[in-house]
């Protein structure tokens, strides 16, 4: 894509914004995890959601279509990282429950993010730092469930 002139500042914005996170994602070695990033959002939302959850809300939190649920899913079970139960409540439906060791798994990888992005905001000064996390924050709020 052709950067956008400086007169058009929203897309020019967007155009920075866009280049900008695909270097952060780059640099920051998702292989390295041994995990997809849909395998460390259903855990994260396992973990959000008292650590248990339905495909339907773990597909409606994530955004993503049923298939790609339960592929997840199935990966995450073969590596002991979830478990999938009869719903008690209808006994047709299925509860995914994260293990001990998945949460171990996510929580670990979660604080290497952590690590890994204050790295990234070490140029910046605390008040800068800040004033991205609030930025970035007042983005992701719509997005957040």
């Amino acid at each position: 894509m052709e950067k956008p002139s400086a007169d058009d500042a929203s897309s020019l914005a967007a155009y920075k914004v866009t280049r900008a996170m695909g270097a952060i994602t780059n640099a920051g070695g998702m292989d390295a995890l041994n995990a997809s990033r849909g395998e460390m959002g259903v855990l994260g939302c396992l973990v959000q959601h008292d650590r248990e959850a339905t495909p339907s809300q773990l597909m409606d939190a994530l955004g993503v279509s049923s298939a790609r649920v339960a592929n997840t899913l199935k990966a995450l079970e073969r590596k002991g990282y979830v478990v999938r139960q009869t719903n008690p409540e209808d006994g047709r439906g299925v509860i995914v429950r994260i293990t001990p060791a998945g949460e171990a798994f996510g929580e670990a990888n979660f604080q290497s993010a952590v690590r890994g992005v204050s790295s990234l905001l070490a140029p910046l000064s605390a008040e800068e730092q800040l004033e991205l996390a609030r930025l970035v924050e007042r983005i992701a709020e719509p997005l957040v469930k």
